[in-house]
């Protein structure tokens, strides 16, 4: 179950970003009237980074191995993937850069550059692992994007045969709104805080409550988030299909 939540959790990046970008929007377009949408602008960033990530992560599958046993901690592999880091540095830099100049807090910034240095070294040791499982691929007449869309169709076959009702209602609903009713709930926390309210003050009937309502706003986006995606997951499979004949 915890596995199937946190697969879900990152096959839907976008989404779960758009979705946290609309309650933050109406939480400040219709709750605080003079707002500045401060939550609203981080969570376009977050969007802008998801979309960037995705696509960066679709041309990572692309990349071609090193020759055999050369995926070793040596400097050819170190070579490498210092030339990646820096295609990746226009990122680093617009995210430190938003952390430094946007937020107040200065600390986030350094943090976040101290995080990267530690996810640098570790980065580097899985992408000599990885080149490893690259080359295996290579030797079988494969490249990882085609195992990942074998992967891909295998999942979406199952999921087809599922049928869109339990894809949207099971998944979208069920489990998807389970995981956003906490930030429906963060939204609503605030709204009390902002009116100088206690959560809970009539008793354990208003918990109850908050809970059924937040599970329905989050079941609610979820199935709408799932439907899209049932759409342009189903486009995707038959272009693989397409293709494969």
């Amino acid at each position: 179950m915890i596995s199937k939540v946190l697969n879900l959790i990152k096959t839907n990046l976008l989404g779960i970003a758009v979705a946290l970008g609309i309650i933050t929007f109406l939480y400040e377009g219709l709750v605080k009237y003079n707002s500045s949408y401060v939550l609203t602008k981080y969570a376009a960033v977050l969007i802008v980074f998801v979309a960037i990530y995705n696509k960066y992560n679709d041309n990572l599958i692309d990349q071609k191995p090193l020759p055999k046993g050369k995926y070793d901690l040596n400097w050819g592999i170190l070579k490498r993937y210092l030339i990646k880091r820096l295609k990746d540095m226009p990122v680093q830099i617009l995210i430190f850069a938003v952390l430094y100049f946007v937020v107040d807090n200065k600390s986030y910034a350094y943090e976040y550059t101290g995080l990267w240095f530690l996810g640098f070294v570790e980065g580097f040791l899985g992408f000599a692992k990885r080149q490893n499982y690259l080359t295996s691929l290579a030797e079988k007449g494969l490249t990882e994007k085609q195992v990942n869309e074998q992967e891909f169709v295998k999942q979406w076959e199952e999921n087809r045969e599922r049928g869109l009702i339990k894809y949207c209602i099971v998944d979208g609903g069920i489990i998807a709104g389970a995981l956003l009713s906490f930030p429906v709930s963060a939204v609503y926390y605030m709204i009390l805080a902002q009116n100088n309210q206690k959560p809970f003050a009539d008793g354990p009937g208003e918990m109850f409550q908050l809970i059924g309502v937040t599970y329905l706003i989050g079941a609610a986006i979820g199935l709408i988030s799932y439907r899209i995606t049932w759409s342009i997951k189903q486009k995707k499979y038959g272009q693989l299909i397409e293709v494969s004949h």
